[in-house]
């Protein structure tokens, strides 16, 4: 919830902002916006390792290495947010007037806006960290609530600004203010749930290097990683049209929606293998365990509708034309984006293992050999091909985690067995929709096997005490429901 509902403070946003600032002004909100995402790009991994450091230490009981790693770490990226946001307002000027084209009545105004937006980047890193904290001793709870609210201040704030005359100077400060104020609430948070030995939370240089090092290679899983998944979109428009990326890019945006879940069962899990590492890889071997088999309960039923029924959705959302299109790319999509799912439980665990090196340099090997792929089966196929390309790294990258993860112990590599022959499964299952035209056949097909896939992780795959869990909450609802 934490990450989807400022979705919809978007939606309703957008059009209201587009009105009031017109075409020019709107685009550089928008590249405002995705700046400020990328900001936290800044903190070098810093916000990573701290919950990793901190959830191991303190789960061994040793708070005053928790301590001075977090008060090393959170004034490491205080130093690196005033450094950015230095480096930042500098090259305001040529980014609006060298990298972008816009009217050259707004030109000084955009610059002055960026230039204004410099100022959030302490603000963003820092709260990276103190959210770190947070996540490392488990109070997810906390931490989303002030995500939610600080998610839709980023679109509301504007639009309030903009309603009572305010520009586009105004609104970047606004966007300022809402993190500032996201920041002071991350601050009293941690100081209210977050366990810190106050007489030791002080800067130790001896934690520099480890952080430092964790951290640079989570920099390179975050600057490759989202190159190879935004890349693509550049490449079909310079291998085939502009017209082309919107048969890509509607099915993937619509469908990789769904990993919000596993993003939120990663983000759970990753303090846990942390702290479960040094102590118990048996506990840890089981998060894993069950983390990908949830994931694959949960999506694989919602995948598999998008994917048998793709021609019937697309044509009814998007037209007949465009459902021709982008019907074998939603499919091929639906697949990559179960794998990539997965993955994502397998990549927590390893980086809460401490090997933040391994997702990095895996990431490094698989980029060049995904482009030429990508580029490849362009050419060869068109713009199905960058769904083929898309499912094919995902798949291998899910793969190559799992085989990671085996080589951390024979705990891990034992529990690994059922995820993968879950994931090998389900993936062709998902594929298996190309090959079915008939709209009464798919029908049939979807509902016999989902249900046998229901009564399969009811009885084989969730344990007694998960399904005596579901039982109360659904209990509760019920008992909600009938005003009990």
């Amino acid at each position: 919830m934490g990450n989807a509902l400022p979705l919809f403070a978007g939606m309703v946003a957008f059009p209201l902002l587009l009105i009031k600032l017109g075409t020019e002004r709107f685009g550089l909100l928008s590249l405002a916006w995705v700046l400020v995402g990328y900001f936290g790009l800044f903190d070098l991994g810093l916000s990573r390792a701290v919950t990793h450091v901190v959830a191991a230490r303190a789960n061994a009981s040793d708070m005053n290495a928790a301590s001075r790693a977090a008060a090393t770490g959170l004034t490491l990226m205080w130093l690196l947010g005033a450094l950015a946001a230095a480096v930042v307002g500098g090259l305001t000027a040529w980014l609006a007037r060298g990298l972008l084209e816009m009217p050259e009545e707004i030109r000084q105004e955009a610059v002055a806006s960026f230039r204004v937006l410099a100022l959030s980047i302490p603000f963003v890193i820092h709260t990276a960290g103190l959210r770190g904290l947070l996540e490392a001793q488990s109070a997810f709870r906390v931490a989303s609530t002030i995500r939610v609210v600080l998610g839709v201040g980023t679109f509301l704030g504007p639009l309030m600004v903009v309603l009572l005359g305010g520009g586009l100077i105004a609104v970047m400060a606004m966007l300022v203010v809402v993190r500032a104020i996201g920041w002071m609430a991350h601050k009293f948070a941690v100081a209210k749930f977050v366990q810190i030995s106050e007489k030791d939370y002080v800067f130790d240089r001896r934690w520099l290097r480890p952080l430092l090092t964790y951290g640079g290679w989570m920099t390179v899983t975050n600057i490759v990683g989202p190159l190879m998944v935004h890349l693509d979109r550049f490449v079909i428009g310079a291998v085939l049209s502009v017209a082309a990326i919107s048969y890509y890019i509607v099915p993937y945006e619509v469908v990789t929606r769904v990993l919000v879940i596993s993003v939120a069962i990663s983000g759970v899990l990753f303090p846990l293998f942390s702290s479960s590492w040094e102590l118990d890889k048996k506990k840890g071997a089981g998060y894993m365990r069950k983390g990908a088999v949830y994931v694959v309960i949960i999506l694989f039923p919602l995948l598999a509708f998008a994917a048998y029924f793709a021609p019937e959705l697309m044509g009814f959302w998007l037209g007949e034309t465009f459902a021709q299109e982008g019907t074998p790319i939603l499919r091929w999509l639906t697949a990559g984006t179960l794998a990539s799912a997965v993955a994502q439980i397998f990549f927590a665990l390893v980086q809460g293992a401490g090997r933040s090196d391994w997702t990095g340099k895996l990431h490094l090997v698989e980029a060049i050999p995904y482009w030429l792929l990508l580029i490849i089966l362009l050419s060869q196929y068109g713009v199905i091909g960058a769904a083929i390309a898309w499912f094919t790294r995902s798949t291998v990258d899910a793969f190559a985690l799992m085989w990671l993860a085996s080589k951390l112990g024979q705990e891990y590599r034992r529990n690994i067995r059922l995820p993968l022959m879950l994931l090998i499964a389900t993936t062709a299952y998902l594929l298996g929709s190309l090959l079915m035209e008939d709209v009464a056949i798919r029908s049939l097909f979807v509902v016999v096997t989902q249900f046998a896939f229901t009564w399969f992780a009811w009885q084989r795959l969730m344990s007694l005490e998960d399904r005596a869990h579901l039982k109360r909450v659904l209990y509760s609802w019920k008992s909600s429901g009938d005003g009990k």
